[in-house]
């Protein structure tokens, strides 16, 4: 049976057709385009969690040799996980553990480059600080003080910063620089957010072993 429509009806229909005839495309391809934003967005969610997952697996097989004291897989596996997972934070923290083994089979070389590579592209600031400080350890025992302080001279995080001073002024005083390294280790007894804390304790008696200026 048909339906018959007043004239009001009909003239709410006619806009409406003259409307959708005007917008009706922008309309669709704005639905279109929504669409696939959410579809982009579940696509981008579900592959950074598979990404997360891959790169644990990773970083697992990294610590198992390191329990295995064999540095070659290590080194394999932190390999892994920087050229595939890098912008996860599993690389991060695999690339300062192989740092670690590097160091302490010798092996500088390696354990400088993981240590570089956390202070470029690591991810969070306290990593890359805590990078900063584990290769200015390295370089000062090998007496490239330029580049230890270069090191130490890097940005870093607000709960790092009186550890960098505290390092620097140490290599002061090996450098025979006594002026320099009471600046250093004042400048870091400032940054002290705890001042009974053992570091603050640690640094007056630096200061005091120097005496008086």
């Amino acid at each position: 049976m048909a339906i018959a429509f007043d004239h009001e009806e009909q003239e709410q229909l006619a806009e409406l057709k003259a409307w959708w005839a005007r917008w009706g495309n922008w309309v669709a391809a704005l639905v279109l385009a929504v669409a696939l934003a959410s579809a982009g967005w579940y696509g981008w969610r579900f592959y950074q969690a598979r990404q997360a997952a891959e790169a644990s697996q990773a970083y697992d097989e990294l610590q198992r040799a390191v329990a295995e004291h064999d540095v070659r897989k290590a080194g394999d596996a932190a390999g892994e996980l920087l050229e595939h997972y890098r912008r996860t934070e599993y690389a991060t923290l695999g690339a300062l553990l192989a740092a670690r083994v590097y160091h302490d089979a010798g092996d500088l070389k390696n354990a400088r480059a993981k240590l570089e590579w956390v202070i470029e592209a690591g991810s969070t600031p306290e990593s890359r600080g805590i990078a900063g400080l584990r290769l200015a350890n390295i370089l000062i025992d090998e007496k490239d003080f330029d580049g230890a302080a270069r090191a130490l001279g890097r940005s870093m995080p607000e709960s790092l910063a009186a550890l960098a001073d505290e390092r620097l002024g140490d290599m002061r005083l090996l450098q025979n620089r006594p002026d320099e390294a009471r600046k250093a280790w004042r400048d870091a007894l400032g940054k002290v957010k705890s001042p009974g804390a053992g570091l603050a304790e640690r640094l007056q008696g630096k200061l005091d072993s120097l005496g008086a200026d």
